[in-house]
């Protein structure tokens, strides 16, 4: 799929305005597990894999506490990090 300029914004590699790929990133810098910050939210581990997967899942006090454990506001987990897939990885 191209955007307007005729460009795939996949394979722009500057910013991913994506809910779940931010969240693996923040949890990647911070140096956790999902099961450490399963543990840190006080859910289970399961559930936090599924917010990674499927972010609209996750309940407004989930974010709030996300953010203070990966040291962001919550507003940078809902615009995004500079991120890339292949840095996931």
């Amino acid at each position: 799929m191209q955007n307007i300029e005729g460009k795939n914004p996949a394979k722009r590699g500057k910013r991913r305005d994506n809910l779940q790929y931010t969240l693996k990133e923040l949890r990647a810098r911070n140096g956790l597990t999902q099961e450490q910050v399963a543990e840190k939210v006080g859910v289970a581990t399961l559930t936090y894999r599924l917010w990674e997967q499927n972010p609209l899942k996750i309940q407004i006090g989930a974010v709030y506490q996300l953010a203070n454990i990966f040291g962001v506001k919550i507003d940078d987990i809902f615009v995004g990090v500079s991120t890339t897939p292949e840095d996931l990885k």
